[in-house]
């Protein structure tokens, strides 16, 4: 018993080695497409919203949640109008997808939360493709929530 808990400690001893964390805020990043009036087309159907996050030396992200809402002729909806293909996406890593989503139809895969993110730079990105010119009437946002920590060494 003794040799187990000898084992136990040095183990957790290692372990700590690596430095703890230490809350320091919320944060998040917003993504939308604003609404326009573009005139549709097979050219301009494709929307795109790309923010660039750095997050410091000595820090770390833990995304915990995406948020995405719809707003069609002044009207927040639930689901989107005239859409296919909303992807909300970190380093080309899917955070939140609405694959193929149109009208009734659709396939929704969610990835699975938390993602860490060390030091350094990030693209957060909003895409999805219009399908009429309703939409080119119509907002989409997306907001990724998370928390920084500080790394204690």
């Amino acid at each position: 018993m003794k040799y187990i808990f000898l084992i136990f400690f040095i183990f957790s001893s290692l372990a700590n080695a690596q430095g703890d964390l230490q809350f320091n805020q919320i944060v998040e990043v917003d993504l939308y497409h604003v609404q326009e009036d573009a005139g549709f087309n097979n050219t301009n159907g494709q929307k795109t919203h790309e923010v660039q996050v750095t997050i410091p030396e000595g820090k770390v992200w833990k995304i915990n949640s995406v948020s995405v809402g719809f707003i069609y002729s002044g009207i927040l909806k639930p689901e989107p109008s005239y859409l296919l293909d909303l992807i909300v996406s970190v380093n080309d890593i899917t955070l939140f997808n609405l694959e193929g989503y149109q009208y009734a139809a659709n396939t929704f895969l969610q990835n699975i939360f938390p993602k860490w993110l060390p030091s350094g730079d990030h693209t957060f990105q909003l895409n999805y493709r219009a399908t009429s010119s309703s939409n080119d009437a119509s907002e989409v946002k997306a907001q990724i929530s998370g928390i920084e920590f500080n790394i204690i060494q």
